[in-house]
């Protein structure tokens, strides 16, 4: 059985899980291999996945003596045991206070492994052009790269190993024929911009996007619909604003509201299908919005939601947060719907992500 292992964010978060899922159900007759906390372990339930847990058992023990002797972090240094190597994700090129750091760890696990491979992924933000110049040697020594938007590509379009394919969760196998479900639930995505990693701009709009949920809400009821907040990652504090958004309401109304906060990703997919609408804040809301053939409206946070939008070429409402004021709170959401010939298209094209990772692994 062949063997990698898979570096990403595995702290369940919706998005990534996504990924997890995809690759392992793809590649059956791989073992793949993750570290996380204790807390997310129950996530990552697959046949073919190895969970190291970073803060419980024998391993934990010996990596605080390994602290405290100031030996290196043991969980850093398990993948220079294998020879194939995924970074598989979608933000995890964000210029922070400690990208040397990990920009260092990165490559030394390209030294050191006989295959590197980056899928999924988006570039940035970022300000200082050092953080641009490292990243771009460092994709140079890598086996493959292939970015989600084309904004990113156009970076790193000079560099041959660079490619770029529509994300990764539109080659999610539709297992769940949408078109026959009917249901008069309308799924709203929600995120915390109060979370610490959040820009300035978007925590001084915190007060107008969350009061746009609660106007969206209310019309929503009033037409006999089923509102369904959905929190897509407990680390970063979705079940707060959830709490939030709920507590502007009174006894009876919350009865009248459902909430979902994530445990398992067949659940999340599940309640996708079955929605009548998606109003979506989380990138991955309108993905799934898309690939399931929902009329979609989308609250966009990020840039990285505005690009896929324009790259796809896909006519869906999109209203920035920032741009959410009083006057606006009352308005009525438009929605908008991808073709069914244009959904298959793109996730044709998405499969192409594992285009360097098939020769490896299949």
């Amino acid at each position: 059985m062949k063997k990698a292992y898979l570096l990403g964010y595995w702290q369940g978060n919706v998005g990534d899980d996504l990924f997890l899922k995809i690759i392992c159900e793809k590649y059956p007759k791989t073992k793949f291999y993750i570290s996380t906390n204790n807390e997310y372990k129950e996530y990552y339930k697959f046949n073919n996945l190895k969970v190291y847990v970073e803060d419980k058992g024998f391993l934990a023990s010996l990596n605080k003596m390994m602290k405290f002797f100031k030996l290196p972090n043991i969980f850093s240094l398990i993948p220079l045991l294998f020879s194939n190597i995924i970074e598989i994700g979608g933000s995890i090129f964000i210029e922070d206070d400690n990208w040397k750091k990990t920009l260092r760890r990165r490559n030394l696990y390209l030294k050191y492994s006989k295959t590197y491979n980056i899928i999924g992924c988006n570039f940035g933000p970022y300000k200082d052009n050092d953080f641009l110049s490292y990243y771009r040697e460092f994709f140079n020594g890598v086996d493959d790269i292939c970015f989600r938007d084309l904004y990113s590509y156009n970076l790193f379009k000079d560099n041959e190993k660079a490619r770029y394919a529509p994300d990764i969760v539109f080659s999610l196998a539709n297992k769940v024929d949408a078109s026959s479900v009917s249901t008069n639930e309308v799924v709203i995505s929600i995120i915390d911009l109060m979370y610490e990693t959040r820009n300035s701009k978007l925590k001084n709009s915190v007060e107008q996007y969350e009061l746009k949920i609660v106007e969206v809400i209310k019309d929503l009821l009033r037409d006999e619909k089923i509102p369904t907040l959905v929190s897509f990652c407990e680390h970063e504090n979705d079940s707060n604003a959830v709490e939030r958004i709920l507590n502007r309401f009174d006894t009876e109304t919350k009865k009248k509201i459902k909430v979902v906060m994530y445990e398992d990703i067949n659940q999340i997919l599940d309640i996708f299908s079955r929605a009548e609408r998606v109003i979506a804040t989380r990138y991955h809301a309108m993905i799934l919005g898309i690939k399931f053939h929902k009329m979609i409206s989308v609250l966009s946070y990020s840039k990285k939601i505005d690009r896929v939008i324009e790259d796809l070429k896909i006519d869906i409402p999109n209203t920035r947060i920032q741009n959410i004021t009083k006057n606006s709170l009352s308005g009525l959401l438009t929605y908008g719907t991808v073709s069914d010939k244009q959904i298959n298209e793109i996730s044709k094209k998405s499969a192409l992500q594992f285009e360097h990772v098939d020769e490896i692994l299949e």
